[in-house]
């Protein structure tokens, strides 16, 4: 039996006139038999928009071949989660 997972984040940041982003990070896009992931940003005018959808397909058992690519795909899911957007003032 395959489990499901789905957690999907959106959320826009008002920015003050005063804040540019340095730059936005790219977009994200990972996907395996474990499940896929994506996080995208824009920005329109002074609003900042970012959008994460996880999901996850896990089995009750992963076959030990199995566990370095789950672990992959985790990583980079991961590394993704902790990306950071820099601001700086006018």
């Amino acid at each position: 039996m395959v489990r499901h997972i789905l957690v999907r984040t959106v959320g826009r940041a008002h920015l003050s006139h005063k804040l540019e982003a340095i730059s936005l990070p790219d977009n994200v896009s990972a996907d395996s038999p474990f499940g896929s992931y994506r996080l995208e940003f824009k920005r329109k005018g002074n609003t900042l928009h970012f959008k994460r959808t996880a999901v996850m397909n896990f089995n009750a058992m992963i076959p030990a071949a199995e566990h370095e690519h789950l672990k992959a795909f985790l990583n980079k899911v991961s590394k993704a989660d902790a990306i950071q957007v820099l601001f700086y003032t006018k």
